[in-house]
């Protein structure tokens, strides 16, 4: 691997967080199209509703996730910014 500065690793690393939020987000959406706005069930479709509810516990765990990686992203992406006109300015 060739000797890379500074702003080549961060910008590495930007793109490696930044290809694993879009990822997240794909499969986050994924999830979320079996999620319902409403039920009306029943009792004997309580089933139903536990399926809601494991839905939802997936949705606010990757929510959690998604945040932190969104966050590393922008970070980066400031981080690379800055050190380029840093650099521009050398």
């Amino acid at each position: 691997m060739p000797n890379l500065t500074l702003l080549g690793w961060i910008f590495i690393s930007w793109c490696a967080v930044t290809s694993l939020l879009v990822l997240l987000l794909i499969y986050r959406s994924l999830i979320s199209m079996k999620e319902d706005d409403q039920l009306f069930l029943d009792p004997a479709e309580a089933h139903f509703e536990a399926e809601q509810r494991k839905v939802l516990a997936k949705l606010n765990q990757l929510k959690f996730y998604a945040n932190r990686l969104g966050f590393a992203s922008g970070g980066l992406f400031a981080a690379t910014v800055v050190v380029a006109i840093f650099k521009a300015m050398r």
